[in-house]
């Protein structure tokens, strides 16, 4: 996936990436999300690492998804995390965001491709009792 120009709000196409930074410590880092629309629904797509460098481009690229109603929009927004080598308890608050921007407006969201690390995380945290995650994209916009 490639840097690209923003979507407009509450349409699909290519979310601005985050610059990769050096984290103190660690190697450059980033972040690379594209949208495309799928049954109905948005669907974020997210490769690299969700933290706290990251986490706030993570979250505007939500927002854009879910625009306030009465815009037309989608569905919902599935978020497709198979490409996320990493995520922090940041990351997790703006899934927390999302899913409480998406409930209300009337619309859902949903989780595939986790790791086992995030599926630990959210079972740890409460949160798999209250995301919706599922196997693929495909099950998750049936």
């Amino acid at each position: 996936m490639e840097a690209a120009p923003a979507s407009r709000p509450g349409g699909v196409g290519p979310i601005d990436v985050a610059a990769p930074v050096a984290a103190p410590g660690r190697a450059v880092v980033g972040l690379v999300l594209d949208s495309r629309q799928h049954s109905g629904w948005a669907v974020l797509r997210a490769a690299g690492e969700v933290d706290l460098f990251t986490a706030d481009t993570f979250a505007e690229a939500i927002r854009a998804l879910l625009p306030p109603a009465p815009v037309p929009s989608p569905r919902g927004v599935v978020i497709d995390l198979l490409q996320v080598a990493f995520m922090d308890s940041t990351g997790l608050g703006v899934l927390v965001g999302g899913y409480q921007r998406a409930k209300r407006s009337g619309r859902a969201l949903r989780l595939t491709g986790t790791s086992d690390q995030l599926q630990m995380m959210l079972s740890v945290t409460g949160l798999a009792a209250v995301l919706e995650v599922f196997p693929d994209v495909e099950a998750a916009t049936a």
